[in-house]
């Protein structure tokens, strides 16, 4: 059947005039695939139209009266709602505006910093803690410049976007409390060959061989066994596994102000006072990211406090900010802990 001979015979079943269920058909279409207000609008006004004409076939055609009237409704609601997104939309951008035109100078942060390792015979190591802070209205962000040297630039990108998910999960957990306003404190990876003195980090490539090197620590299981060998490509600030997604948290926290909590006995520049029972540890034995870089490494209240203090040189004459933890992660992520948990629970040797 033809589209117009099925008009002509439901508007004669129907007791109406086939315009009219030609616009109600139409209607029905357009209602679920309408995306602007500007298509409500006109779908609006023909049903009025169709709506202030129909009296003449009421009696025989009550139901998709009734219908049609509650067609209406929905689209009202519909155009409420829509103008009401757009009324918060607009309102978004207007915060937006207004963030950006009070964005704060950037704050760049450049200091020496060192701490005395115990070996044999001692080791001073130093290095230079950089990074720009940035208010955008109720965020600040902590920028990291990170230039990666890399001999396969094809990997660059996903080796960046790995580094990035793993570091910033992590460690965006905090808010910075001040005068009783509340910023989010937000760290972030700036990846560039632009900036004098960013960071330079080479990507580098665990043990050659994961089986022999995970075979040196028996009874291991093959995932922890696997994020340890992926550890080994970490070495230091400047050398990153392109496949570590833990012992870089740990190298971040060194560019963000802070000291190894393992063989340390003495610290220098870091805006707090040493005290050996957190920084002269054995390596692996308390649950701190600075300490311990597996997966029971975490980070604490403390791995703030150079940041909180260049913050608040940033914000003088009057400095009264803190900075707290608002979530507690680690690098290991929850559905991860779930898992384990999981298979705790089902009696396997995880």
């Amino acid at each position: 059947m033809q589209y117009s001979e099925w008009i002509s015979k439901t508007s004669r079943a129907f007791g109406m005039r086939s315009g009219h269920l030609r616009t109600v058909d139409v209607a029905l279409k357009n209602y679920s695939n309408s995306k602007s207000v500007t298509d409500l609008v006109i779908l609006k006004n023909a049903l009025g139209d169709w709506q202030n004409s129909k009296d003449d076939w009421r009696a025989s055609s009550r139901n998709l009266g009734g219908a049609v009237e509650k067609l209406a409704s929905f689209v009202d609601e519909k155009l409420r709602l829509m103008n009401h997104g757009m009324v918060l939309q607009h309102a978004a951008r207007a915060a937006q505006t207004r963030i950006a035109r009070q964005e704060s100078t950037i704050y760049h942060v450049s200091k020496e910093v060192e701490q005395v390792q115990r070996r044999t015979p001692p080791v001073t190591y130093k290095w230079w803690v950089r990074f720009d802070m940035i208010q955008r209205g109720t965020v600040v962000e902590v920028v990291v410049h990170i230039k990666p040297v890399i001999g396969n630039l094809a990997l660059l990108d996903s080796v960046q976007k790995f580094w990035a998910l793993h570091i910033e999960r992590a460690w965006n957990i905090a808010t910075i409390i001040e005068r009783g306003a509340r910023y989010d404190l937000q760290f972030r990876l700036n990846f560039t060959d632009s900036i004098a003195d960013a960071y330079v980090v080479n990507v580098k490539n665990p043990p050659p061989d994961e089986t022999a090197y995970v075979a040196q620590f028996p009874g291991v299981n093959p995932r922890d066994g696997r994020a340890m060998w992926a550890r080994a490509g970490t070495p230091h600030m400047e050398d990153w596994a392109h496949v570590d997604s833990q012992a870089v948290i740990h190298e971040f926290g060194h560019m963000i102000g802070c000291p190894d909590e393992y063989w340390t006995i003495s610290h220098k520049n870091f805006g707090h006072t040493y005290d050996s029972s957190i920084y002269n540890k054995e390596p692996f034995t308390s649950e701190s990211i600075m300490n311990d870089t597996s997966s029971n490494g975490r980070i604490h209240q403390r791995h703030f406090r150079f940041v909180e203090q260049q913050y608040n040189a940033w914000r003088q004459p009057n400095p009264a900010a803190r900075i707290e933890i608002v979530r507690d992660v680690s690098p290991e992520t929850t559905l991860q802990m779930a898992m384990k948990s999981r298979r705790q629970a089902m009696g396997y040797d995880d």
